[in-house]
């Protein structure tokens, strides 16, 4: 091992490339984009916990011949930019790219010097052959010093560098610039989601070939998240009835609300999960209706910055709603239920009047009855004339779904009062018509 600065060594496991796991599919159509990603200068692959970067990248890392070297790093949240730099040249050292230039090294932890950089760039600009540096979960790199001489690293080091960055968000390079010039090659989180061949070849790797039912519909529990898949996969392999598992499955599945618990919500700053805590039991939420549930200001900053972080959050395009992975908000809506069981319904309802105040009406019904508060939700619609949900009776909409679960009483109440308000509509009506 090699010692840095006050004599602390280098640690040979952020060398290594990453093991891999049991029962791996290999992904044939992503590595091809990694091999293609890497005959340029930048290849990012982005995307949430456990969507399978790091798999890919190990998976595509050991299957290149020993000519074409891989130098593989892991940083650590707790890197200082002279630490940083240490271990990139350290590892281009190791793997024989860099091994007779007279570099030196970084000799202040809290900073790198512009003349190391520089050198290391020329020294990369002399290799007789191409070099791949794989750089993994450099968001985990939480100081923002190291990506001012990454930029400079990657524009000066010459063509035969090629440098592959695995991250949950994207760096702070000027990746516009990137693809306005097609220096870059972007394998993002849509692209990582699992098909369908891929999914029934994990389930099948775990010794009971599932039916053709049963991925389909843990496609549609976990819309091809990688890590959701291979947790399942896990259970049914423990499962008697695997066809019964499926269909019972929720997120209440310890493993799956463990690690999303642990990843993804305990990773993010306090003020972020209040806000997902509050939001996460709606289908769909809007910056100002988050506003409502959480008393913030910056609700719309947050989840812009949730969706740069791929914390299972993204928007709905062309307008200003969001939306969270259906695993997610249902392990959100449970953890909000076992931490603070009064909440929920008191979110439903402030959700329901900022639905009302701005003419949704099924919307309001839907959070009114979520919340327990059946009286607002007949009254919306008796007001608004839903007289097709009320009458229609359960099955019909899913306005009318939600009513039919109305109180007994209540529910024949307010039939009557929307049956006599169509009434006096519908005559009001023909009365106009005829003059």
């Amino acid at each position: 091992m090699t010692e840095f600065l006050a004599g602390d060594p280098l640690l040979a496991a952020k060398f290594a490339v990453p093991v891999q796991a049991p029962g791996l599919v290999r992904r044939q159509r992503l590595m091809n984009r990694i091999t293609r990603g890497t005959q340029g200068p930048l290849t990012l692959i982005t995307g949430a916990a456990g969507v399978g970067k790091t798999s890919l990248a190990a998976s595509w890392a050991r299957s290149r011949a020993a000519t074409a070297p891989v130098v593989w790093l892991t940083p650590d949240e707790d890197d200082t930019p002279g630490l940083f730099w240490a271990y990139v040249v350290e590892g281009l050292r190791r793997g024989g790219v860099l091994a007779d230039a007279a570099l030196g090294k970084p000799v202040c932890a809290d900073d790198v010097d512009r003349s190391l950089l520089v050198r290391l760039a020329a020294a990369c600009e002399r290799l007789p052959g191409p070099v791949v540096l794989v750089l993994d979960g450099l968001d985990k790199v939480r100081g923002k010093g190291v990506y001012p001489g990454l930029r400079f690293f990657a524009e000066h080091a010459g063509p035969a560098l090629r440098l592959v960055v695995i991250s949950r968000e994207d760096p702070a390079l000027p990746l516009h610039r990137y693809r306005a010039e097609g220096r870059v090659h972007e394998i993002r989180e849509q692209d990582l989601a699992f098909t369908r061949r891929e999914a029934a070849l994990l389930l099948q790797g775990r010794g009971r070939p599932p039916d053709d039912h049963v991925v389909d519909l843990l496609l549609e529990h976990t819309e091809g998240w990688a890590a959701g898949l291979r947790l399942c996969a896990l259970a049914m392999a423990r499962s008697e009835d695997p066809a019964g598992f499926t269909h019972s499955f929720t997120a209440s599945e310890q493993a799956v609300s463990d690690y999303l618990l642990t990843e993804v919500l305990a990773t993010q700053p306090a003020p972020f999960r209040d806000l997902l805590l509050r939001t996460g039991i709606l289908r769909r939420v809007h910056p100002e209706l988050a506003a409502v549930l959480t008393g913030r200001t910056d609700a719309e900053r947050i989840l812009q910055d949730l969706v740069r972080s791929h914390a299972f959050v993204e928007p709905l395009d062309g307008t200003r709603w969001y939306r969270f992975h259906p695993l997610f908000a249902e392990v959100l809506r449970a953890h909000l239920r076992s931490r603070q069981p009064e909440l929920e319904p008191l979110l439903h309802r402030r959700a329901a009047r900022w639905y009302a105040a701005r003419g949704l009406t099924a919307e309001a019904v839907d959070e009114a009855a979520a919340g327990g508060d059946w009286r607002y939700a007949a009254g919306q619609a008796v007001q608004h004339l839903m007289v097709g949900p009320l009458l229609a009776g359960s099955g019909a909409s899913r306005s009318a779904e939600t009513l039919s679960r109305m109180p007994g009483a209540l529910y024949l109440i307010h039939t009557r009062r929307c049956r006599r308000s169509y009434a006096a509509t519908s005559s009001s009506e023909f009365t106009a018509f005829r003059h």
